[in-house]
């Protein structure tokens, strides 16, 4: 038995215990990128980001009974369904973003962004001539109110950014 002991190389014990060591390490890598990767997918746009995202879906909603009209049934209801996930996400950024930083002009884009996705869900499995272009200019309209409240928030945000450059100015002569 002792023979057993002593012919058995330790060497296996030190491989095992560094491959161990190993598999955790990667184990706390891959762990590590997944968090970073969920906060780069999970953190809110800026400003400008937002309102370009606005902007976007408000001529989407404008071109739409324009383009839909060679649509089948299934593409029509699956494109409306689009514009309605889009609202979604943008009514879910504003009021994350209003929450944050208690802002009353994204509240109130928060609440247009809301009435424009109700009035879209309610034509999402209607007939195929019921959104006609001037529901969707209306529609359209609620959007163009919500990004011109984004842009005042832009602007309000560019004047800070003009203060802090003048106190960071005014500072910097002082010293």
């Amino acid at each position: 038995m002792n023979f057993c002991i002593l012919t058995e190389p330790a060497v296996t014990f030190g491989n095992r215990l560094f491959l161990e060591y190993l598999l955790y390490a990667a184990i706390i890598v891959i762990g590590i990128v997944l968090l970073l990767l969920l906060r780069k997918c999970g953190r809110l746009p800026k400003h400008d980001e937002l309102y370009k995202k606005l902007s976007e879906t408000e001529t989407a909603v404008r071109r739409f009974p324009e383009s839909a009209k060679g649509l089948s049934s299934f593409r029509y209801r699956r494109t409306l369904s689009k514009l309605v996930s889009r609202a979604d996400k943008l009514l879910y950024f504003t009021a994350q973003m209003a929450d944050k930083e208690r802002d009353n002009d994204l509240n109130r884009a928060s609440m247009l962004i809301e009435s424009a996705r109700d009035a879209l869900r309610t034509y999402r499995y209607e007939k195929r001539g019921d959104l006609t272009a001037d529901l969707a200019a209306d529609i359209a309209d609620k959007f163009l109110a919500a990004a011109d409240a984004v842009k005042g928030t832009l602007a309000r945000d560019a004047q800070l950014r003009a203060e802090r450059a003048k106190a960071k100015a005014a500072k910097s002569k002082k010293n």
